[in-house]
């Protein structure tokens, strides 16, 4: 069913290519966090929020209904290309299914995703997931993570879990306490992992310790970044 209703979409969407309509005013500067467009289950106004990829450089965003649409809008970022509105769709599934295309990031209000983040720890797990697919800009072109060093990888995860989840008061990050959850969220192997996390000392920022990472100065570690990632994500 999932694939036939990709196919109905794509369909649609190429029926609809010449609708065209600015989505995202210029909104009011807010800290965000920026997030993939990969698979993500979240919540507006109580109500479940889709967004997913179903077709390369297509991203459908899904609401129950328009207001889901527009509270969604409410949550986002225009900087960064959020993209343009090719379509607007009815299906026998869902009520609203907008598609953007030309898609560089979306960014999500860090103050709302919290809120979520503290009512459901079960999600953070797949949200820390999903940073790791996240597309950055690098000099002005898209750029991956994935293409990173694995050391770069951990040191920029260190760096958005800290933002996403602060650290105890022993200044660990929590639920980032095992390799093979690190191996994991950056897609590398465990002794990689080994290997990049003794590069860590407590001159650069953090360093690991009894299968922990510690955090010292979070500002030393995006100096490490400086010149690989567009730090204004931070």
């Amino acid at each position: 069913m999932v694939r036939t209703l990709e196919k109905k979409i794509h369909d649609q969407l190429i029926t609809n290519a010449g609708i065209r309509e600015k989505l995202f005013n210029d909104l009011p500067e807010k800290e965000y966090l920026q997030i993939d467009a990969g698979s993500i289950l979240t919540r507006v106004n109580d109500k479940p929020l889709h967004i997913y990829q179903i077709l390369s450089g297509v991203v459908v965003i899904k609401a129950p209904d328009p207001a889901g649409i527009s509270r969604f809008v409410d949550l986002c970022s225009n900087q960064e290309l959020i993209g343009m509105v090719n379509a607007v769709m009815d299906t026998p599934y869902h009520y609203d299914t907008i598609a953007i295309t030309e898609l560089r990031a979306i960014h999500i209000r860090s103050d709302v995703f919290n809120h979520y983040l503290d009512n459901d720890p079960f999600f953070s797990a797949q949200i820390l997931y999903l940073l790791t697919k996240v597309t950055a800009i690098k000099e002005g072109h898209l750029y991956n993570l994935i293409h990173m060093k694995v050391y770069d990888r951990i040191i920029y995860l260190i760096i958005r879990l800290v933002q996403l989840l602060g650290y105890d008061q022993h200044n660990r990050i929590p639920f980032l306490m095992q390799i093979d959850i690190l191996s994991q969220l950056t897609g590398s192997k465990v002794s990689s992992i080994y290997r990049a996390l003794k590069k860590l000392n407590r001159t650069n920022g953090a360093y690991f310790e009894n299968n922990s990472i510690y955090i010292q100065n979070i500002d030393l570690l995006k100096v490490q970044l400086s010149g690989k990632l567009d730090l204004m994500m931070y």
